[in-house]
């Protein structure tokens, strides 16, 4: 098994087409490095001037007709309070606020460190689902899979070592990814001034996002191998997969909000984050006949994500593994 497992590994780095893919996975992250570098770059003395100067001029002009302003805004109420009681405007708490709420400035590295590596997840997963699709479908195609297992009759020993390397084989892949792409964003920021305090508690968190996303991409690589070896096409699998994300996830998930935790994007964004949240609205009926809708935040949560996403790999995998086993390669 080891040495099946050993000639999966050099001919899926020796594929031209996952060479191309992680050379355009690379491609990607460079152009998110100038991009972080853009945006991280800090307001300028005069724009601070600038909104020194509105702020000035707010807190004025609320010292002078706050009165006004906050009967306005209690007549407001009142009137809306009559199609919804629970409505509440908190008058008497407007005004300009601090200075530090009118800075428009970029969040410093600090803050944004622990959702860079979950901003470029689901391109590590779809490329990662990409290569193991072609590295086993390119084989059927071709009927090399045929040749093969004349060497190695036993087809469980052959799909499991092609199973293995297509996992094992990404994960130095979303390594240096990871690395390259916090690396680089780090140094941008540093460029432009702009680290901020980064604590040991900051590093945990991107340590534990890039285990999430390290796993998500050896998972999805397997993934692509069993849905290559049911379909047997790359072109296939990969409009099976976009027909799924236009038909499931954004027509049926959008007109049945009930059925998103159960679907494979919101999970996977909880795995890649630590858990998320979605929006569901609520009407009820008004005393005038009409209706009040509201928006209710859902949560999905990391333990809920990562079982949904392996019942999904682990159904896959064994029924390619049946397939494999019982279809004919030819």
């Amino acid at each position: 098994m080891m040495r099946l497992l050993r000639v999966e590994l050099t001919r899926f780095r020796s594929r031209r087409v996952n060479q191309l893919a992680v050379l355009g996975i690379l491609a990607v992250v460079l152009v998110t490095i100038f991009g972080s570098w853009r945006n991280s770059v800090p307001i300028s003395d005069a724009e601070m001037a600038q909104i020194q100067q509105d702020y000035d001029i707010a807190v004025r002009d609320w010292e002078e007709n706050k009165d006004e302003y906050i009967a306005d805004c209690q007549e407001l109420e009142a009137a809306d309070r009559e199609l919804n009681p629970s409505v509440d405007y908190s008058c008497e708490e407007g005004g300009p606020g601090d200075l530090a709420s009118w800075m428009y400035g970029p969040p410093p590295f600090a803050d944004a460190a622990a959702r860079i590596l979950p901003g470029i997840g689901f391109l590590m997963v779809f490329g990662a689902f990409a290569m193991g699709v072609s590295f086993i479908a390119a084989e059927f195609s071709s009927g090399a899979i045929g040749n093969w297992l004349t060497f190695e009759p036993r087809r469980g020993r052959v799909y499991g070592s092609k199973v293995g390397a297509s996992g094992i084989s990404v994960i130095p892949i979303a390594l240096v990814t990871g690395a390259l792409l916090l690396g680089g964003t780090w140094l941008v920021y540093g460029l432009n001034d702009n680290v901020g305090t980064v604590t040991s508690e900051t590093w945990r968190d991107v340590g534990d996002s890039g285990v999430r996303l390290v796993l998500l991409t050896a998972g999805f690589a397997v993934l692509g191998v069993a849905m290559g070896t049911i379909v047997r096409h790359t072109a296939a699998a990969i409009g099976i997969i976009v027909g799924y994300a236009i038909v499931v996830e954004g027509i049926i998930g959008t007109l049945f909000d009930g059925l998103r935790p159960r679907l494979l994007a919101l999970n996977l964004q909880a795995v890649l984050e630590g858990g998320t949240s979605y929006w569901t609205s609520v009407c009820e009926p008004n005393p005038d006949g009409g209706q009040t809708c509201s928006g209710i935040e859902q949560q999905v949560s990391l333990t809920s994500g990562v079982v949904t996403l392996s019942v999904v790999l682990v159904v896959l995998v064994a029924v390619a593994a049946v397939v494999f086993r019982r279809r004919d390669v030819n």
